[in-house]
């Protein structure tokens, strides 16, 4: 393959920015490539599964060295008489597109699309305008409450808004993130909130969200329990006297 030529500066803020590359399969083995074994998710606006798509293409860029297709590094028009190259491009173009939702591809198809250009577009949807994501997401980060949520729901609506937040350039530390959690929780939640909060070192957010986990679960079997034993209690009260007859 041809070397890149017709650099563009891709800026401070590259995600794929990372030492040398390895070099890419020939462009015949990268045809035959099922992407959906790779990316095993559809973009959907409604699915809130932007991270998850980006991540695993990202990792799917650099462990067949093609980084230099999406990160704005190389201008597709000077790779022109590369056919290897220009074979490779399409071939991503054509991931891009069979991943993402109809809506999605309706917004940001053109003809004749680069990798790059694909790239850009579709990541465009959900990274521009990221002062005012940012400003919404962390409205709702710090005034969201477990309410009706489940331990799961609720850690995982908090996770999707800090992972928003980070694509928007204003991340979440872990420890702000479990001190969010725990100040959103319901009142059932206090001994947890107690037991976690005074723990040396501070719990990570993923093991603050495995011991809210079980607690739930603890605070439904004792619900049931004590249930149960109502309903006992009660039946003893209304036949005091029932007995089992021997014949």
């Amino acid at each position: 393959m041809a070397n890149p030529t017709g650099s563009i500066s891709s800026g401070a803020t590259n995600p794929f920015a990372s030492a040398a590359d390895p070099a890419p399969p020939p462009a015949s083995t990268i045809a035959l490539f099922n992407i959906h074994s790779h990316v095993p998710v559809t973009l959907s606006a409604d699915e809130g599964n932007f991270r998850q798509w980006r991540s695993f293409y990202e990792l799917t860029f650099k462990k067949f060295g093609l980084v230099n297709h999406v990160d704005g590094t190389v201008d597709a028009a000077a790779m022109f008489e590369d056919p290897d190259w220009q074979q490779i491009d399409s071939c991503i173009v054509s991931w891009l597109y069979s991943t993402i939702s109809k809506e999605i591809w309706n917004d940001v198809n053109k003809p004749r699309s680069s990798a790059y250009t694909a790239w850009t577009a579709i990541t465009g949807q959900f990274l521009d305008n990221s002062l005012q994501r940012a400003v919404y997401a962390q409205q709702e980060f710090h005034s969201l409450f477990q309410g009706d949520m489940s331990v799961s729901e609720y850690c995982g609506r908090l996770k999707h808004l800090a992972d928003t937040l980070y694509d928007c350039g204003a991340a979440v530390s872990d420890p702000a993130l479990v001190i969010n959690t725990l100040r959103g929780l319901n009142n059932k939640f206090s001994q947890a909130i107690t037991v976690l909060s005074t723990m040396t070192p501070p719990p990570t957010f993923l093991y603050t969200r495995s011991y809210l986990v079980q607690e739930e679960n603890r605070i439904r079997h004792s619900l049931q329990m004590e249930a149960q034993t109502a309903l006992l209690a009660a039946g003893i009260l209304q036949f005091p006297y029932l007995t089992i007859s021997k014949h």
